[in-house]
């Protein structure tokens, strides 16, 4: 009987052992503003794809976003965000949008990885209310592992 027992146990954990990690987990858009980590996870972390571009999107709470959009021929290789259309939007707590394509704004993404399934990449940029906003997030130190919906 112990044997049984222990022939059960040790399967429960081999198997246990084996199990892979959900899809969910893996997924991630995470960035510092200003200095502070804000971060989306599992179904807040995905990726669209139309005709012209593609947007790359991270909601971190029911007001505060982000979204790096990109011309759809934007594959991997580092690519300057300043122009429409590729930019990056951050919205902050007060749902207001800030964008690097704004005068003065600086920023550029890494796509190390695009699959028709997934994007993979890093980014930093500063972002702007309007061209004669004087507000100015640095966003530092950004990545993010997605899927595409």
């Amino acid at each position: 009987m112990k044997i049984k027992l222990l022939s059960i146990l040790s399967l429960f954990f081999l198997l246990n052992s084996c199990t892979k990690k959900d899809d969910a987990e893996a997924l991630f858009f995470r960035v510092k503003v200003d200095g502070k980590l804000v971060e989306a996870t599992g179904i807040n972390a995905y990726a669209v794809q139309d005709d012209d571009e593609y947007n790359i999107y991270g909601v971190f709470s029911s007001k505060s976003s982000m979204y790096i959009q990109l011309a759809k021929n934007k594959g991997v290789g580092t690519h300057q965000i300043t122009e429409n259309p590729n930019f990056a939007l951050y919205a902050d707590e007060t749902e207001t949008g800030h964008r690097s394509d704004r005068t003065g704004a600086t920023g550029e993404v890494t796509i190390t990885e695009k699959t028709a399934e997934v994007v993979k990449g890093t980014f930093k940029c500063t972002v702007k209310q309007a061209n004669n906003s004087t507000k100015v997030y640095t966003l530092t130190e950004g990545e993010f592992s997605v899927k595409f919906r």
